[in-house]
């Protein structure tokens, strides 16, 4: 941690029903989790041809958060470790310049 800023580092923080956290683990009943590390992006067809751009992912106990960094390539959402935490399938939104796509992780399967 820099000199000069207060707080601490934890490998979890909790507030109530929330929990944030470096990497998405099991959840229990209840949480909702917003976690990084995998970074997803997705691909999508346009006029001007297929993009990919960082996006979110999400269903009701979790949603995975993009980088925009340009050191962080992301995971494609169709990729067997994002795909293993939304059994039940999720949401994606795809963020572009002037707008936000939102489909079915499913979708996304499909499309790739």
């Amino acid at each position: 941690m820099r000199r000069g800023w207060r707080g601490s580092r934890r490998r979890t923080l909790r507030d109530e029903a929330w929990v944030f956290r470096h990497q998405a683990e099991a959840l229990e009943t209840g949480q909702v989790e917003f976690s990084g590390h995998f970074h997803p992006k997705a691909r999508i067809a346009t006029r001007a041809g297929s993009i990919a751009r960082p996006c979110f992912v999400t269903d009701q106990h979790r949603v995975l958060l993009p980088s925009f960094g340009a050191f962080t390539g992301g995971l494609e959402v169709t990729a067997a470790p994002i795909r293993a935490l939304f059994p039940r399938g999720g949401q994606v939104f795809l963020l572009s310049r002037e707008r936000v796509f939102a489909f079915p992780l499913a979708h996304a399967a499909k499309a790739a």
